[in-house]
């Protein structure tokens, strides 16, 4: 009888080792999973990180275009504007549309500013992330 006791006695505490080896594998097996899982997600915001660095690039270049083009346009509508006082009185209305080029060249450097900064603060913030 202490013999069929201790035979049963073994045999439960061998299927509980049994099932808590079960319950360790499947939980491996879920930790594993969402190590992957975690993995990937890295994955992606590298892959997402690397995409929005070359787009802030592309915009730092157009902005930097932008920005010589509208220097480029005050220095025309500043000789417009001399070439104007030339002309007197037949160079008005090139004056008035010299001064047109100008307020927009300094709207244009002024938005270029902006989008810089931007570029800078809010690029660099989303970088850091």
């Amino acid at each position: 009888m202490a013999r069929e006791q201790a035979e049963a006695l073994l045999e439960q505490k061998s299927r509980e080792l049994f099932d808590a080896n079960q319950r360790l594998t499947e939980t491996n097996a879920a930790l594993e999973a969402r190590i992957a899982d975690a993995l990937a997600f890295q994955n992606d915001l590298h892959t997402q990180k690397a995409a929005l660095e070359h787009t802030m690039r592309n915009l730092a270049e157009v902005v930097a275009t932008i920005e010589t083009i509208s220097g480029q346009s005050r220095m025309l509508a500043l000789n417009a504007t001399i070439e104007a006082a030339r002309a007197g009185e037949a160079g008005r209305c090139f004056a008035v549309v010299a001064n047109e080029v100008k307020a927009l060249a300094n709207q244009t450097r002024e938005a270029t500013l902006r989008a810089g900064k931007l570029l800078r603060e809010d690029g660099a913030a989303a970088l850091a992330l």
